[in-house]
């Protein structure tokens, strides 16, 4: 006996994947937020960088 499994439906979320909130969309769009992340990333890269130099 074979047991066949229904295909997903496309463009549907998996039924236990929690929705980002509208706090969080906006946040990930932000130019400013994505700025600073990215500033502190950068630094953070510096300052390993420059431990390993010493």
């Amino acid at each position: 006996m074979t047991v066949v499994k229904k295909p997903a439906v496309p463009n549907q979320p998996p039924p236990l994947v929690t929705q980002p909130t509208r706090r969080s969309l906006r946040r990930r769009q932000s130019v400013l937020v994505q700025l600073w992340r990215f500033l502190m990333l950068n630094l953070r890269m510096v300052r390993m960088i420059r431990k390993a130099h010493r």
